[in-house]
This record gives C-alpha cells, sequence and structure tokens, in this order.
C-alpha cells in the first residue's frame, strides 16, 4: 500500500558508524511496525513510547535514520541522518517512496530517556487524540532481510566497474582503512633454511665423473687399460691344451712340431 510506511525500530543497542555499508544499527530485538505515510513528528514519538516498554515511563530523546543515498556504481550506502521535526520526517518519508523498491522499510534507532510520572503528566501530549492512529506491529521472523548495496541505477547492470577512476579511487580508500596483515598462524619462509643439506659436514663430499658414468648393468668399467700383467695375474699361468703342462701355449707347444723338429736339434 502506498499509504502505509514499514517501519522497522532498534533501541536499547548500538550504532555502529563506520561498515562496509556505511551505519549500521545493531539491537537484540527490532520492531517491526506499519505506519502511515502522514504521520507527524510529535505523532511519531508517542507511538514509539506507547509501543516500546510501555510499562515504562519515558520520552524519546534521539531518532537517528538509516538514510539511504547513492554512490558510486549505481550502489547505496547508508548515512545517520537525526529526525527532529516535521520537516526531517517528512523528508524521511519522502526518501522511503523514491527508493522503498531497492529499500523496503525505514530504519530508525531511538533512544529514550525515562521520567517520573510527574513528568509525564507536564508535557502537555495528549495522548487520547493520537488513539485513532494504528501501530500494526510486524515481527514476522520469516521476512525476507535486505542487502545493504542495492542497484538504484539500471543503467549499471553489467557490474563492470574496472574502468571507473571513482572507483578504484574509493576501493584503495577502503583497502588503506582495513590494511592486511599476516595471521599469527603464518610463518614467513626461509628459502636458504629450506635448501640447506641436512648434513653439512658432507655437502663437499662428490664422486668423480669417471666413477657416476659407470654403467648400471654388468661389470664396471675400470678406470684404466689393463696392461699384459694384469691379464697374467686375473687368468693365473698360461696351460697348455695339447700336453697340459704349464708355461705355455698351445701354439708353442713342443709336441705339435712331431718327431721332425725333435730331430732337427
Amino acid at each position: 500500500m502506498k499509504n502505509i510506511t514499514n517501519l522497522r525500530v532498534y533501541y536499547s543497542g548500538e550504532v555502529i558508524p563506520n561498515t562496509h555499508e556505511g551505519v549500521t544499527f545493531v539491537c537484540e530485538c527490532p520492531l517491526s511496525f506499519a505506519i502511515p505515510c502522514t504521520m507527524s513528528f510529535v505523532e511519531l514519538q508517542n507511538g514509539l513510547c506507547n509501543n516500546i516498554q510501555s510499562h515504562i515511563s519515558k520520552r524519546v530523546s534521539n531518532i537517528l535514520y538509516r538514510n539511504p543515498v547513492q554512490v558510486f556504481g549505481g550502489l547505496i550506502q547508508f548515512q545517520m541522518m537525526p529526525i527532529t521535526d516535521d520537516a526531517s520526517m517528512q523528508q524521511m518519508l519522502c526518501t522511503y517512496q523514491q527508493t522503498r523498491f531497492h529499500v523496503p522499510m525505514i530504519e530508525l534507532y531511538v533512544e529514550f530517556e525515562q521520567q517520573s510520572e510527574l513528568g509525564a503528566v507536564e508535557e502537555g501530549v495528549n495522548v487520547d487524540e493520537l488513539g485513532d492512529i494504528g501501530w500494526e506491529e510486524d515481527n514476522n521472523d520469516s521476512e525476507e532481510e535486505f542487502e545493504a548495496n542495492y542497484e538504484v541505477d539500471d543503467e549499471n547492470d553489467d557490474g563492470d566497474l574496472v574502468g571507473n577512476p571513482a572507483v578504484q579511487n574509493e576501493a584503495n580508500a577502503i583497502v588503506s582503512q582495513h590494511p592486511f596483515g599476516v595471521p599469527s598462524f603464518m610463518r614467513t619462509l626461509d628459502l636458504e633454511a629450506m635448501h640447506a643439506p641436512e648434513f653439512p659436514e658432507y655437502a663437499n663430499t662428490g664422486y668423480s665423473r669417471t666413477e657416476q658414468e659407470r654403467a648400471t648393468k654388468g661389470r664396471p668399467k675400470s678406470t684404466r687399460y689393463l696392461n699384459e700383467m694384469d691379464s697374467r695375474d686375473m687368468r693365473g699361468p698360461r696351460k697348455c691344451t695339447i700336453c697340459g703342462r704349464e708355461g705355455h701355449s698351445r701354439s708353442r707347444c713342443p709336441q705339435r712340431a712331431g718327431p721332425s723338429s725333435v730331430g732337427g736339434h
């Protein structure tokens, strides 16, 4: 309904001025109401007193409005606006009518101050005259929560804000306000210590290139050539296969020459 305003009231809580959304109101149990758009400032004050902790004699000392303001990229940030009279009250209602499709309710933070029964009478406000104003309380827990950064300008639906210098400057300012530090559970890696040998006393111990190039299969190659004496030592003494004697080979065996060679001596 166009003549009804959705109102969410925070009290006995906290006002956080600097968040990524701007100002934020926090309390344990916010209340939601539906009020007419024609309500005056005095009617708002008395309606708040009569519908919030009505058993306590009190008066409204301060009303803060979470005012949506369009910023770069078609997004919305919230600023704190005090509601002090009918003019600021009408400005708040006008802003709500303009942004109600993106910001579905008015958010107020209300501060009260207690007073004696005598002080309440001396205020001179006729509460009976406000009896025709209906405050419809709405505390439906299933009410859809709305995000702070709303798109107001449909021309920026593509979301491409990288090339905008104003966006970049704003992003840099946000980063500078919230510097990133190294978490306590992270440690800086010492690369030199990582690559250091586990046993430094053996760090300079190496092998010759010849030994490293030995064949992996079969008998390893020798680092020098074998001479004749080495071959004899490895084979043992020569033994003739004809006569079976040691000291000469088959080619030099006397029996191979036959009787003619014996007679010739």
